[in-house]
């Protein structure tokens, strides 16, 4: 058989679980798995960054592995076109969902001073903050891609 990015994505979708703080707060995780493969981790560490695991990451990850499931239809040579249409879309409209983001982390005020620096001038603190929120979405987004990618052609071998 054959596979492609979306099943690819499918395959670590299955790996996801939301979670429960004791706050009530909730997440996503992935789940711990006796037959877990090396490239899942290695693509969820290396989306992460510099960043230790994050629940901010663990979404956009989420986020960004159901769409690529959702467009079976693309080759990995297709995506290119597609990204930022894709990410634009995943990024927050709520204030307070925003600040929250910008907060979690002290490495998020660069995501908004590299993404306002590369886009221009924001008519609003709440433009800058989806500005920075898109940077770091394609960021994670790109890295997912990769791995993906990088297990595709690995499967093709």
């Amino acid at each position: 058989m054959t596979q492609t990015l979306a099943g690819l994505a499918s395959e670590v979708l299955s790996l996801f679980e939301w979670g429960t703080r004791t706050s009530g707060g909730r997440y996503w995780a992935r789940k711990v798995h006796p037959h877990d493969s090396d490239w899942i981790a290695d693509l969820c560490r290396d989306a992460h960054g510099d960043m230790f695991p994050d629940d901010w990451r663990y979404t956009f990850i989420h986020d960004a592995l159901i769409c690529i499931e959702e467009r079976e239809e693309l080759s990995p040579d297709d995506w290119s076109g597609y990204v930022h249409e894709a990410v634009d879309g995943m990024v927050d409209v709520y204030n307070a969902n925003l600040t929250d983001w910008l907060g979690s982390h002290s490495l998020r005020p660069c995501y908004v001073d590299q993404g306002v620096g590369e886009a221009g001038h924001s008519e609003t603190v709440i433009q800058s903050l989806q500005v920075g929120q898109y940077t770091e979405r394609m960021e994670v987004f790109y890295s997912v891609l990769n791995s993906l990618g990088k297990q595709l052609d690995e499967l093709e071998v």
